[in-house]
């Protein structure tokens, strides 16, 4: 059983939600960078533009060099 989708193949990425991913990734490397990266009780997440119903998250438990 997958608990993380890890393909979407056949479908595209629009530009809103690659720029918002983008943006996440930001904000992780901006963290790390000011030392908010220890232990597995921080995190990110990030509404997937224009999907009220979906939104991207790191699994509970993975630290963030994971």
């Amino acid at each position: 059983m997958r608990l993380v989708e890890t393909s979407r193949a056949g479908s595209a990425i629009d530009t809103a939600e690659q720029q918002a991913r983008v943006d996440l990734a930001a904000a992780h490397r901006l963290a790390v960078s000011h030392g908010f990266s220890e232990g597995i009780f921080n995190h990110f997440t990030l509404a997937v533009p224009g999907k009220n119903d979906r939104y991207y998250q790191i699994p509970f438990g993975l630290h963030w060099s994971e």
